[in-house]
């Protein structure tokens, strides 16, 4: 989980941030973290005249045989702490060292009260530890008790975790260019400690490596995870979550299908010859976490799930309802909402298909934010004969009103949430057609759908066996009983707004169609005027043709021509 009370940053900063503060207290667990850890930072806070103390919790001997030799390597390490303070411009009076044995730091009560009193009375705003994330048991314990610390602190108190023997998950780069020489300094200052390992050069090259986000200016970078006493109070156990827990509380993409939500496809299936292409299109889906349960709507007589055609794909399971009887359609629909583990669930009859971005989309539409209201999301469906040519679009806008009066939504267009399942939504099975309008509007009861304008699937109109029978003409009349059932049925539940909103957008209906006939009427009276005018128009100009062609055949305009020819030759004459 974040710690950030705000909302998440990104997983790794691309911009260094100046860590700021008034008083800085510094947790080391041994001498030389400090300085390994976050020895410029305190460079840079001393620059800006910030207090800085720190405290040194062991002494650092472990290892030693003997009382008089503990005492020898504690002394030496902490002159070699008190010199790269020096180094780095802190004061010498600011190093404290508690002594504590080397090795044996515990996360306990005493030790998380002399923390917070420490940190209480001292009045810092700004306190740095190294982080959970750390190999040595002691840096852990001391990771865990500066965080239990701060959060009974409360109030705006910081707390920046750095790292020294394991690279931990930064939310706040410190770029160091201007001092990562005074820090290189510092660290040789650990003469013992650097003789047995390299780790003032390992620190360095860490350093370095902070900088792969910064840019060519950035030389060198401190990594931090820093928190705050408010994110700490909220949820202290953010800080136990594994680095995949945290990748994926920060928004980062799925590593596994199951980081995303189930989507349950309920196929109701009479076992026909289309089964295999409803299915395939499931199997092609982009969505990565989905299970298909295939109810056999036909009983008994349906195939086993292994004779079952379309199994391209192992990324989704499928699995066969069974029923030792044939079920109607709200049944079917019933069977497969009631085996549904989803958090997500849809419809796909077994002659239709869906396309391969449909159900991807629909998740996104849904997990979009300031859409939790929503209880579904639909997109447009795309009716088709058998030679796959449109006969018709439904890519209507969602209104309310209108799903009272007619469907409009193909039931394999939505993906709807399971909470209107868990809340009472039901196909109704006394209905033998219409069902799937009758749950949109049980399901319309717990939010508002979102319409996705493009083509999530098709809806395949055939004839023979992989006949819709909404579709026949021999059925309108079963339509027509099936949708006065619904309106029976629903009608005494209608509140106020919705009897009114249905009755007006009737008389709406009619006022607009008195409009239309107005508007028509209109128009084409116009168009009888115009047709008149140009009638006129081509009478006047075919008179002016006829005068014309009189006068050129006339015998005083043959007897004149010589003269006209004259006038032109003189007119020309003239001009020259």
């Amino acid at each position: 989980m974040t710690l950030s009370a705000a909302s998440p940053p990104p997983f790794i900063p691309w911009q260094a941030t100046r860590l700021s503060a008034r008083r800085v207290l510094v947790l080391a667990a041994h001498p030389d973290d400090e300085v390994f850890g976050c020895g410029a930072s305190l460079c840079l806070h001393r620059q800006e005249d910030a207090e800085v103390r720190v405290i040194i919790l062991t002494d650092g001997a472990y290892g030693a045989a003997h009382r008089q030799a503990q005492q020898a390597v504690m002394q030496e390490r902490f002159a070699e702490s008190h010199a790269a303070a020096q180094v780095l411009g802190l004061d010498e009076q600011a190093i404290d060292c508690w002594q504590l044995p080397d090795g044996q730091l515990e996360y306990a009560e005493s030790l998380v009260e002399r923390l917070r009193v420490l940190i209480q009375e001292g009045g810092f705003d700004l306190v740095y530890a190294p982080s959970l994330m750390e190999l040595h048991p002691d840096h852990c314990a001391l990771a865990m008790s500066a965080a239990e610390a701060v959060r009974r602190i409360g109030g705006h108190l910081r707390l920046a975790f750095y790292e020294v023997s394991a690279p931990l998950r930064p939310n706040t780069l410190v770029d160091i260019t201007a001092v990562i020489e005074r820090k290189r300094k510092a660290m040789d200052c650990f003469t013992s400690q650097n003789a047995r390992q390299r780790y003032a050069q390992q620190i360095a090259a860490l350093n370095i490596y902070r900088s792969y986000t910064l840019g060519l200016e950035v030389q060198a970078a401190e990594a931090f995870e820093v928190v705050d006493s408010a994110a700490l109070q909220a949820n202290h156990l953010a800080l136990l979550d594994s680095d995949y827990t945290y990748r994926r509380l920060r928004g980062r993409s799925a590593c596994i299908a199951q980081d995303e939500p189930l989507v349950s496809i309920i196929v109701r299936s009479m076992d026909r010859s289309t089964l295999a292409r409803a299915l395939a299109s499931v199997h092609a889906q982009t969505y990565p976490h989905i299970e298909v349960l295939v109810v056999a709507a036909n009983g008994s007589a349906h195939r086993p799930l292994h004779e079952l055609p379309g199994q391209a794909s192992e990324r989704i399971q499928t699995r066969l309802i069974a029923s030792a009887q044939a079920l109607e359609r709200s049944q079917a629909a019933n069977a497969g909402l009631a085996a549904a583990r989803g958090q997500l669930l849809m419809f796909l009859d077994d002659d239709d298909s869906i396309l391969p971005h449909h159900v991807a989309a629909l998740v996104q539409a849904l997990q979009a934010p300031l859409q939790q209201n929503a209880i579904a999301a639909y997109a447009d469906i795309s009716a088709v004969d058998a030679q796959g040519q449109q006969v018709r679009l439904f890519n209507e806008a969602f209104d309310p009103m209108r799903l009272l009066i007619e469907n409009y939504i193909p039931i394999h267009a939505v993906l709807f949430r399971r909470t209107a399942y868990d809340s009472g939504a039901r196909f109704d099975e006394a209905l033998p057609l219409c069902e799937d309008w009758d749950f949109w509007q049980s399901v319309a009861a717990y939010g508002h759908f979102l319409h996705i304008p493009q083509v999530g699937g098709h809806y395949h109109l055939q004839t023979g066996e992989l006949t819709s029978g909404v579709w026949q003409a021999a059925q309108q009349e079963a339509i027509r009983q099936a949708m006065l059932t619904v309106y029976r049925k629903r009608l005494p539940d209608y509140s106020a707004e919705q009897i009114w909103g249905v009755f007006n957008a009737a008389r709406q209906q009619h006022a607009y169609a008195q409009q239309v006939t107005q508007v028509t009427q209109a128009a084409q009276q116009a168009a009888q005027q115009a047709a008149q005018q140009i009638s006129q128009l081509q009478e006047q100009l075919l008179a002016a043709q006829t005068q014309t062609q009189q006068l050129l055949a006339s015998s005083s305009w043959r007897i004149t021509a010589p003269l006209r020819a004259l006038r032109r030759f003189f007119s020309s004459s003239s001009k020259t």
